[in-house]
């Protein structure tokens, strides 16, 4: 995985119009993923782990005419983790102002074949069987660009790398100052 500077990924793209993630620690994070839209230009996003629905704002207004889905999981399963809103009293994608299609499923069993995009934004669970799962199907799904948040935390992180360890399809990057990395298909 190569290293990216911040500052390359947001110095060529207008992100005058992007909306700010409200949490500082993140402000960068979603910058970057605004940006990568952007640049990238996808007409379709699948994205995982929608929680309350600031990053789905992000993604809808990067690329407003394209299609986006969001996948959380239904409220019946939330016990599974702390990542879901109604842990803090929320509904799915409460405070999302956009447009998109909210799919209620387990990202473990969901098939995403059903829409095929261009773009993946994977944020849900952050241990190592889920991102490495969901960049699989990723990979399976040929996307142009895998976005990933949380690639700070180790799991994720070995995750992302031992899903590529054979695969010489991508460009991986990781974002320097940002919890981001992301891959572009050759």
């Amino acid at each position: 995985m190569k290293n990216i500077a911040y500052e390359d990924i947001i110095s060529g793209c207008i992100i005058s119009d992007a909306i700010h993630h409200t949490h500082e620690p993140f402000v960068k994070d979603y910058l970057t993923l605004h940006s990568l839209l952007r640049i990238h230009e996808c007409e379709s996003v699948f994205e995982i782990g929608t929680h309350t629905g600031e990053g789905t704002n992000i993604i809808c207004n990067a690329v407003p005419k394209s299609n986006v889905y969001s996948l959380d999981l239904p409220s019946q399963h939330s016990g599974k983790t702390l990542q879901h809103p109604k842990h803090k009293n929320m509904k799915v994608g409460e405070n999302c102002k956009f447009t998109y299609l909210q799919i209620l499923a387990d990202s473990m069993i969901y098939d995403y074949s059903i829409y095929p995009c261009e773009a993946w934004f994977i944020d849900g669970e952050h241990d190592y069987k889920h991102p490495r799962h969901e960049t699989g199907e990723a990979i399976k799904s040929k996307a142009k660009l895998i976005i990933w948040h949380d690639a700070d935390i180790q799991e994720v992180y070995n995750a992302i790398n031992d899903s590529f360890e054979w695969n010489k399809d991508y460009e991986l990057y990781r974002v320097t100052g940002t919890a981001i990395a992301y891959a572009v298909r050759l």
